[in-house]
C-alpha cells in the first residue's frame, strides 16, 4: 500500500522468517497480480479487503508506466533500477 495515495500493488513473493531476522523478495512491476489472477481463497480474500478499504489496485501496465520527465521519486527504491515508472513513485521507501 502506498503512503502517497489510495493505492495498492499486489503481488505473490517469498518471504524468510526466524527468530532473529526476517527477509522477503521484493516486487517489480511486472510481477504485479489483478484480481483475475488469483489463484486461491487467500488471495481473492486480499484483493477483496484492498478494494474494501478505497485503495485502487494497480495493474502490470498501469505500474510500468514511465513517469513524466522531471519526475523522480523522493526517496530509493528496493527493485532494480532505473526507477522511473509510476510503481517506484508510489512505492519508494519512505521511511
Amino acid at each position: 500500500m502506498s503512503l502517497l495515495g489510495p493505492f495498492a500493488a499486489i503481488g505473490r513473493q517469498t518471504a524468510g522468517i526466524s527468530k532473529t531476522d526476517f527477509s522477503y523478495s521484493g516486487l517489480e512491476p511486472d510481477e504485479l497480480l489483478v484480481s483475475e489472477d488469483s489463484v486461491s481463497e487467500f488471495e481473492r480474500s486480499v484483493f477483496s479487503l484492498v478494494e474494501a478499504a478505497g485503495y485502487g489496485v494497480l495493474s502490470p501496465e498501469q505500474a510500468k508506466k514511465q513517469l513524466p520527465e522531471g519526475i523522480t521519486p523522493y526517496e530509493y527504491c528496493l527493485g532494480r533500477e532505473p526507477w522511473d515508472r509510476v510503481f517506484h513513485l508510489l512505492f519508494s521507501n519512505t521511511d
